[in-house]
């Protein structure tokens, strides 16, 4: 399901080179909001995870909270899951790649068979 459109019908290749030009641009700015939001995934993992897992439960028992809110704030422990974090962020890119190399690949390859 192709949602794309482009903004300008290309006629020749002045237009083409447009295009790619802005696709590119394009692409840049949509790996550096990726990279923003990788980022605040690693600094706010553990909040996340700890409203996702207790949600408002958390905060109706006042000590349970604030020893949470300690347990968060240890050095040893924000190490801990940037570790684990910072693991699952490579393992997810280094899949992103693979799937990339086998796309990119196999039209390559059926591009290059017609050829023959």
């Amino acid at each position: 399901m192709n949602t794309y459109k482009r903004k300008t019908a290309i006629h020749d290749m002045e237009s083409l080179e447009k295009e790619i030009s802005r696709l590119k641009n394009s692409c840049r700015e949509i790996e550096i909001r990726l990279d923003q939001n990788i980022e605040h995934l690693k600094d706010n993992y553990a909040v996340m995870a700890l409203n996702s897992l207790l949600g408002n439960r958390l905060r109706s028992v006042p000590l349970l909270g604030d020893i949470a809110g300690a347990a968060l704030n240890n050095q040893k422990i924000q190490h801990f899951i940037q570790v684990m974090v910072d693991s699952l962020v490579d393992k997810a890119s280094m899949l992103a790649e693979k799937l990339s190399a086998r796309f990119s690949g196999s039209k390559s390859d059926k591009s290059g068979e017609t050829e023959s």
